[in-house]
């Protein structure tokens, strides 16, 4: 995301620091999410980045949404630290 689009948004981003490693990129919106993985050695083009959509309970994208809340349930608001 660019910061000219940044910009556009009506209100300001919640972004979040967390101590814990993180080996993947997640963002989620509504019943869709974008999950980039990162390959260690490797540059971000070479890695998966995958497309989910909600299909079922329980499935991948819940599983996803899931860690994604837990990383950001665990982590810090920038500034708070």
């Amino acid at each position: 995301m660019t910061q000219a689009e940044i910009a556009k948004s009506p209100e300001p981003l919640a972004v979040r620091l967390s101590d814990r490693h993180v080996a993947m990129s997640v963002w989620v919106f509504d019943d869709e999410a974008i999950v980039a993985t990162h390959i260690g050695a490797g540059l971000g083009q070479d890695s998966v980045t995958m497309h989910l959509r909600r299909h079922e309970a329980g499935g991948p994208f819940d599983r996803y949404v899931e860690h994604f809340e837990s990383l950001w349930n665990d982590a810090a608001p920038t500034g708070a630290r």
